[in-house]
């Protein structure tokens, strides 16, 4: 049962870090755009962050995967419900980072086109 709990518990953060990303990625793009329409230089944390939130999407989808398994699991596993853990505590961390990175990376670039104008 807890290897279900765990699986589940993957999966749903999983997919919630994901959802940040593609919409990270999908504003970074589009702040692409509008740099290039202004003429201006973006900032190293945008220009950095499609690359980081490959990676990201890369390492949820890994963790989906685990998630699965966990669900599917039919006897005990203690190896996967150790690596479920270890994603568990990395997706939980992503969450934070996620935050911090895309106020440097969407909104503190708006900001400073701000000025420009």
């Amino acid at each position: 049962m807890k290897y279900k709990i765990l699986g589940v518990v993957n999966i749903i953060s999983a997919a919630i870090v994901l959802l940040i990303q593609i919409g990270l990625l999908r504003s970074v793009i589009k702040l692409y755009s509008l740099y290039q329409s202004l003429n201006t230089q973006l900032p190293i944390t945008t220009t950095l962050s499609p690359f980081l939130s490959v990676a990201i999407i890369g390492i949820m989808l890994y963790v989906l995967y685990i998630g699965f398994k966990l669900v599917t699991v039919k006897d005990g596993d203690t190896r996967l419900f150790k690596k479920g853990v270890v994603l568990l505590v990395i997706t939980i961390a992503m969450v934070f980072l996620l935050t911090a990175f895309s106020v440097l990376s969407i909104i503190v670039p708006i900001y400073t086109m701000t000025e420009y104008l």
